[in-house]
């Protein structure tokens, strides 16, 4: 009864964390004046490539860009509606792909962890969401690529906040150093 306890309160906030947080990854190219950027824009349409087996709204394109342009607004570049006149564009990747994550948990009972010895296994599957942003000089030269990938739920689809939430996490790495 106690370990039962036990591995619930580890677990649940271990399965919690998971599907809450969002990583964040980026990348750019060394060499670039990112501080001579001052206007932006979006790739000419479409701006979003989804690659995913179930369908997306075709509202989420709109959600991208105006959570896009209201991060980098707060950043202090000023948004330009055709992409001749920006100094950087950008555009979007998303994907879902389907996972399957195994914990394994020692028998504390059986004198702890052994080859062959028994134990708790939690088998969880869930949704792994990918978005990633890049960004491309006027030239059309990739400079900058960020990445955000979080466990989804049903819930996640079409949820304007979780939109803003995510876009912002990885803009906040724009512009590098």
């Amino acid at each position: 009864m106690f370990r039962t306890f036990f591995l619930t309160v580890l677990l649940i906030p271990a399965v919690a964390g998971c599907a809450a947080s969002i990583n964040v990854t980026s990348d750019y190219q060394p060499g670039t004046n990112f501080r001579g950027y001052q206007t932006f824009g979006f790739v000419p349409e479409p701006a979003l490539m989804v690659q995913s087996a179930e369908p997306f709204s075709p509202l989420l394109e709109g959600r991208l860009k105006a959570a896009a342009a209201e991060a980098l607004t707060r950043k202090g570049f000023r948004r330009t509606e055709n992409p001749d006149d920006a100094d950087f564009l950008l555009s979007f990747n998303l994907g879902a792909l389907d996972q399957l994550r195994v914990n394994n948990f020692p028998n504390a009972s059986r004198g702890g962890v052994r080859p062959g010895g028994t134990g708790t296994h939690e088998v969880r599957a869930f949704t792994e969401g990918t978005l990633s942003i890049d960004i491309f000089e006027a030239t059309g030269r990739p400079v900058w690529f960020g990445r955000a990938t979080r466990a989804l739920n049903s819930s996640d689809r079409g949820d304007t906040r979780l939109v803003n939430q995510v876009v912002t996490a990885i803009l906040e790495q724009f512009p590098p150093g």
